[in-house]
Order: structure tokens, then sequence, then C-alpha cells
């Protein structure tokens, strides 16, 4: 009975060997001589491991998921202008008569350190250093300035906010693209290190940011603030204001990215705008979109902050005081040394031994390169020391646009396989059907041969 679909078969098995497209294949059929038959098999075999060696070095290489920036520089007609967030160094006034202690002026304007893990206010006042024989010892500002400290951060924003300097105070003269402007377009927002910040541009509900066509200095904001120096409190020893320059989008960090200007002058930054959009993972930068997740972290900033004082709370079962996060967990106690020396350590192991905070970098962001010069105030038109200019412009309207794409896509893989199986077999798209009716005549046969009983 199984005669007719067996002899079908090996019909077909025939006629593939003798007809096949594949020239190794029909060649060990035709080849007169049965040593060059041999030999065409043997190249059929070393083609198809070549191939084969070739596809899975090609497989490493796609599964490390690499991938190729493209810059555009794209020139607009109009250019989104950046959120501006001022802060006054001085985080309280003093309602009292003003100390008469010396501050010291900041001689330039700069921008300080950063790091990827944040240093808290902290630092500066209390921390733990080690002695040569590896026991642990404090190092301590004047009690005042901690225990003010202390106080500070155990108040809640509302209290910060009525002790710190208004807008209204502050702002002498403002200007934007050449119209006047007022203190009704800046949002308001509160800091510990810095007190009152005031944003102007920032995106709100129903509000968008403004866009701006020209360029050059006078053609953005400008500035004229009175940083009320003799309002000044002991605590704080340097004079100025962090400006801080962003998109409107984001929450402003003046902590971090932050630029100190000084009274008695004219501080200048022309800007040019860089956008940046990366992939998530599988890819290398695996980013994060912060926007989508708010209910966890509202921005790469909030999450290192977070995973310091997760870590905090493992080591030594309590938080750091100056980074306000996690306010449900214990806070270390500032005078307690054993506390301090611990938060120290665990923010020591965290950078050198403990695995990094798995805090990637959003998949959207829009920097500001920044060129700050500045020059003297004249004193007959600003008479007071606690005047200070900002004069905020774009450069130029060019945008430089760094696009993350993945170096292989649908298209590039098949390039690539066609190129594999074309070079070392022969084989084109046409065969491949070839081969694939070769493999429904065999599977057919499969299905209709009947087994001896």
């Amino acid at each position: 009975m199984n005669s007719h679909p067996e002899r079908k078969f090996s019909e077909n098995v025939k006629a593939f060997r003798i007809n096949s497209s594949v020239y190794a294949a029909s060649r060990i059929r035709n080849s007169p001589l049965f040593f060059t038959r041999i030999l065409w098999f043997l190249i059929l075999v070393a083609c198809l491991i070549g191939s084969i060696c070739k596809i899975w070095d090609f497989y490493y290489l796609y599964q490390q998921y690499p991938v190729v920036v493209d810059l555009h520089v794209d020139h607009m007609r109009t250019l989104q202008f950046p959120a501006v967030t001022i802060c006054n160094l001085n985080r309280i006034k003093n309602s009292k008569t003003p100390y008469s202690k010396p501050i010291k002026i900041v001689p330039q304007s700069f921008k300080p350190p950063g790091t990827s893990l944040v240093l808290s206010e902290r630092n500066s006042l209390v921390s733990c250093t080690q002695d040569p024989n590896g026991t642990n010892s404090s190092k301590r500002n004047p009690f005042n300035d901690l225990e003010f400290l202390k106080k500070h951060y155990e108040m809640d924003k509302n209290e910060i906010s009525k002790l710190g300097h208004s807008l209204s105070d502050m702002l002498e003269e403002c200007s934007f693209n050449g119209k006047s402007c007022s203190a009704i377009q800046f949002t308001h927002f509160v800091s510990f290190r810095f007190g009152n910040c005031f944003t102007f541009n920032q995106k709100t509900q129903g509000k968008e940011p403004v866009q701006i066509s020209n360029v050059g200095v006078g053609s953005g904001l400008i500035l004229k603030l009175n940083l009320e120096i003799d309002r000044y409190i002991r605590i704080s020893h340097t004079e100025g204001a962090i400006i801080t320059i962003h998109s409107p989008e984001e929450i402003p960090n003046p902590e971090e990215d932050g630029l100190i200007a000084s009274p008695k002058y004219e501080t200048l930054i022309s800007l040019r705008q860089t956008v940046v959009n990366r992939l998530p993972d599988p890819y290398k930068d695996q980013c994060l979109d912060y926007k989508a997740k708010k209910k966890e972290f509202v921005n790469r900033n909030e999450c290192i902050r977070t995973c310091i004082q997760d870590h905090n709370f493992a080591k030594c079962g309590c938080t750091e005081p100056t980074l306000k996060i996690r306010k449900n967990l214990k806070v270390c106690n500032l005078k307690n040394m054993t506390e301090i020396c611990c938060l120290d350590n665990a923010l020591y192991d965290l950078t050198q031994h403990e695995p990094v905070c798995d805090c990637p970098l959003p998949c959207s962001s829009v920097y500001y390169k920044e060129k700050v010069s500045r020059a003297l105030l004249n004193k007959k038109y600003f008479g007071k020391i606690s005047d200070m200019k900002l004069n905020i412009f774009y450069e130029s309207l060019e945008r430089n646009m760094y696009e993350y794409r993945p170096k292989y896509n649908l298209s590039e893989l098949l390039s690539y396989l066609g190129n594999i199986f074309g070079l070392w077999l022969g084989l084109s798209l046409v065969v491949v059907f070839e081969l694939f009716e070769a493999l429904l005549s065999c599977i057919k046969f499969i299905r209709t041969f009947e087994y001896p009983v």
C-alpha cells in the first residue's frame, strides 16, 4: 500500500537533486565522477558550517543590542525658551538686626560640584573622619550652625516659605524679549537647601512655555534683583543667587544643576539647546520614562535620593535628615556621632562596594550648553550692594538632536541573513521558497506514510 507514496516521494527527492537551484546540491547528483560528487558534498557541508558560524556570530552581536547615534542640527525659526529658576543663597531672612560678621562674596559664576550620588548638606557641617589607627572621629562646624540646621529641617515648607525672601521684595526689573514681565509670571516652590525659589517659564496646567525667535544679548530674559544681603542670617557664608536653567517640563534641581551669580555684577548666560533621545531596555542605556512612572519617582534625582535613604536605613536604622525623602522612616540624630559615622560609611560603601543605584537616565533629555560671562555694575545706576542683573539669551536657534536608534532592525537583520546565505550557499529568496516547497513535500509524505503493523 505504501509503494505509491514512497515512489512519488523518491521521485520528488531525485528531481530536487537534479534541478535544485542550490548549485552544490545539483552538482552532487549531476557530476559524472564519484570523486567530484564527494567533493561537492564536502563543499556543501563546509558552506553550511561556515554560514551557521557566521549567523551565530551575528546572533551574539545582535544580543548585545548595539546602537548608533544620529546627530541632527536643526535650524529652527522659533525655539522654546528654557525655564529659569532663581534661589537666594540665604534661605531665611533675618528679621532682627543684621549680623555684622563679614560674608564672603563668590568671586565668579561657577557650578557647584555634582556627583552621581548626592552629598547632603549635613556633610559640610558634621562628618566622620578616620584616624590613622582606624578609629572614627568627628569633624564639626560651630554648634549654632548645626543646631540651626537641625531645627530648619524639622520645619515644614509652609513655615520656611513665610520666613524666606519673597519675589515681590527681590524683583526690581523684569523683561522678556523686549517686553515687560512681572512676578505673576513666576511659579514658586520651596527648597530646604535654599528656601524660596522662583521659576520663570515653568510649564503648568493651562500654561504653555513661551517661544522665542530672536538671539543675542537683550533678546531673552533680563532681571534686576535685590538680594537683600542686609537680611542674611549668620549661617549663610556666601552672597548671591543660584540660577538653574532647565526644560520647562522638568522639576528644577538647584543643588546639583545650578550656577551661582554674584551681587554687584551683571551675569550674562548664552545658551544652545541639545536634545537627547535614548532607548529603553534591552538596549545599553536602559533609559526610563519617568513621566510615565510618576507614582514611583518624579525624576532621576528623586530615584537616587530614595536609593541612598533606603541604603542608609538598611545600614544604620535611620535616614539622612537633610535628604527629605522617605519621611516615614526614622531620621538620624545630627548630634549622635555613631549615627553620623554610620551615614558616612553607608555612602562610602554605596559608592565603592555596593551595586550602583538602579536609576537610569531619562529616555528624553533637554540640555542647555551655557556660556557664562560677567561685568561689574556701574555704581551710578546700581547703588545698592545687594543689586545684581541677569541676562539670559540664546546664542543661536540651532538645536542639536542626538537620536539613539538600534543598529540592527528587521530590514538590517534580513539583509544580513540574505548576504550570508547568498555568499556561502548561493541562496536567494526564490531558492528559499523552493526549499520551503521541498519541506512541505516531506511533511506531506510523513503524514500519509503508513507504518506496517
